[in-house]
């Protein structure tokens, strides 16, 4: 996980698409294949269901921080972004971290290689039942060192937006691989498109991001969502 964290924070500070190119290559080539492949999953798609609610997100991540729910609301208007207010919460107070296990050098850290974060926890917490997901969500919070934890949260909430495209993904991986490129990249990862028809939906904003640099003053990142069941899913 320390090594895919590093990869994304690293794609978006890169904006040059030969730039973006090499990290990617650099990573499959070091990395082991089971992360690679969950990478390539993560990166290109298709990607693991939203496995909490945001409902339950504020809710347990006010637990964690020993804070009230409606503050942790506040923030999350202020921030614009459910995942990093989360994130930002558990680490800006010293003492959360301290609770939770997760000083440096403290031996409530884990060292989660990917495949096995993703496979023995953000799968695990899609399909387990709600107190089930709540004692896997906090424990992981506490497993996870602080720079970890927020694209945990944008995964688990199923808004991770990647910085790259499907196309930029496979041809890294074909290079560092030595492969040939397939025609389609989407061959690569087994998500063959369909045909689709035309729908038109109401959606719901639930999220807007502001951009970096020149466009900080400006909303460039925004999140959809559609009612299902009594709660908001993000779909876009």
């Amino acid at each position: 996980m320390k090594r895919f964290a590093a990869l994304v924070r690293a794609l978006e500070e890169t904006k040059g698409a030969a730039e973006r190119e090499a990290l990617l290559v650099a990573y499959f080539r070091e990395a082991p294949a089971a992360d690679s492949a969950w990478t390539t999953s993560l990166l290109a798609g298709p990607r693991p269901r939203r496995a909490v609610s945001p409902a339950e997100l504020l809710a347990w991540a006010a637990e964690a921080a020993s804070l009230p729910l409606w503050l942790v609301e506040e923030s999350r208007r202020a921030v614009g972004d459910l995942a990093e207010t989360v994130a930002l919460l558990l680490e800006g107070d010293s003492e959360v971290d301290s609770e939770m296990g997760t000083e440096v050098g403290s031996a409530g850290v884990c060292d989660w290689p990917l495949h096995r974060l993703v496979e023995e926890r953000l799968l695990r917490l899609g399909a387990a039942p709600t107190e089930a997901r709540r004692a896997l969500l906090l424990a992981t919070w506490r497993e996870l060192p602080a720079d970890q934890r927020l694209i945990w949260n944008r995964l688990a909430a199923g808004t991770f937006r990647p910085p790259v495209k499907a196309d930029q993904v496979a041809r890294a991986h074909a290079i560092a691989t030595g492969s040939a490129l397939p025609a389609r990249p989407a061959a690569l990862f087994a998500d063959e498109p369909r045909p689709r028809q035309t729908h038109t939906v109401e959606a719901v904003l639930v999220y807007a991001q502001r951009g970096e640099g020149e466009a900080s003053s400006h909303y460039v990142d925004y999140t959809f969502a559609l009612w299902h069941e009594g709660e908001l899913v993000p779909v876009a």
